[in-house]
């Protein structure tokens, strides 16, 4: 990470509090990052918009089967009694994140709010 000039990555959905949801693995890309330095640019259309508010890494997230990770012979007699998850998504929180590009230009996470309030009406917060 100390050669890295930038980090651009994609996203699955940008949030209304300038987080975004993003496949696993990501969230340990952006702390690199920050520890380093680097700008996070995150690159993603406006119809990944939503206006809803992540609490925790778990609101929004997907527990898949440990076979999608795993193949059959990791699962042997030896391993009956470890249990673990896998994750779909990781949460970003906008601190982690310099900027986004949309197909609008470029905003600061902290003022994602102002595509929504261009983009949505109040009406459409809660369907």
């Amino acid at each position: 990470m100390p050669k890295i000039d930038k980090v651009i990555i994609g996203t699955r959905a940008i949030m209304a509090n300038g987080g975004l949801i993003s496949y696993n693995g990501i969230y340990n890309v952006c702390i690199s990052a920050q520890y380093y330095s680097v700008p996070v640019i995150v690159v993603g259309g406006t119809f990944k918009l939503t206006p809803m508010y992540p609490f925790d890494h778990e609101t929004f997230n997907e527990l898949l089967s440990p076979n999608t990770i795993c193949d059959s012979k990791f699962n042997s007699s030896y391993t009956t009694d470890i249990k673990y998850y896998t994750v779909a998504y990781d949460y970003i929180p906008p601190e982690l994140v310099t900027i986004y590009i949309t197909n609008h230009g470029s905003q600061n996470p902290a003022y994602i709010y102002r595509l929504f309030s261009e983009f949505y009406s109040q009406e459409d917060f809660f369907l």
